[in-house]
């Protein structure tokens, strides 16, 4: 995948246009922005993980994204979050700008600098939508950026902050034989139990399976079969 910004209009006019390629040498277009000055950012995040493409598209440096896009296959394009209304719905419900973006441990992490105070936050999401949102911790400067080691999160700005990585769970899917899928992040290398238990007031919890987590994300088959009884699970780094 790769940008492109096109010049139009005697050049005060421009287009980012996303485009793909098999081999690095033969491209073609896939997506292309709205016209908008020159100068201005367009499609300046573009970023792969979980199996997809991210693109975030904007009109202003001081602006939050209008367009978050979503691709399989950096061919066909869907807006996941369209428009100013859209993105103020999420979670975070912020105004400010994009400053950086990574995928790592099984998530996009968005750098966000908010318009109110000047406060860094941090959005993240497993898909694109929608995006938690955590404090950093500084609110100086307008400039940060972030970067991930194999145990935490750094973001990076007039001081350096860490995050270490949380151990995390979700259901995926349930297959039409009755085994269900789990999805845990966390920490590669580390031994992880996964629990069950029929019920959350006052739980007793039953060891499923323990397994070192080989992968960030890794999935976790459990066999439940048909009309399987209600069951709750948590995972625990041991």
């Amino acid at each position: 995948m790769r940008v492109r910004q096109v010049v139009t209009e005697r050049g005060y006019r421009t287009i980012s246009v996303l485009e793909h390629s098999p081999d690095a040498m033969n491209w073609a277009e896939s997506y292309r922005s709205g016209v908008r000055q020159t100068g201005s950012p367009g499609l300046d995040f573009v970023i792969h993980g979980n199996g997809r493409f991210l693109a975030f598209e904007r009109t202003t440096t001081a602006a939050a994204p209008l367009f978050v896009l979503s691709s399989t296959d950096g061919r066909s394009w869907t807006k996941l979050v369209d428009g100013w209304a859209d993105w103020l719905d999420q979670e975070n419900r912020l105004g400010g700008y994009l400053v950086d973006l990574l995928f790592a441990n099984g998530e996009f992490h968005l750098l966000h600098l908010v318009f109110a105070g000047g406060e860094f936050r941090l959005l993240s999401s497993p898909t694109g939508t929608p995006w938690s949102s955590s404090r950093v911790g500084f609110n100086l400067g307008l400039s940060a950026s972030l970067f991930a080691t194999h145990h935490s999160l750094f973001a990076v700005g007039h001081s350096i902050r860490q995050s270490p990585w949380d151990l995390k769970l979700r259901a995926l899917v349930r297959r039409a034989d009755g085994t269900l899928e789990l999805q845990v992040s966390g920490i590669v290398g580390q031994q992880i139990e996964l629990q069950a238990a029929s019920s959350l007031v006052a739980p007793n919890w039953q060891s499923v399976s323990t397994a070192p987590l080989t992968a960030s994300p890794m999935v976790l088959s459990v066999p439940e079969g048909h009309n399987p009884p209600q069951r709750f699970y948590r995972a625990l780094a041991r």
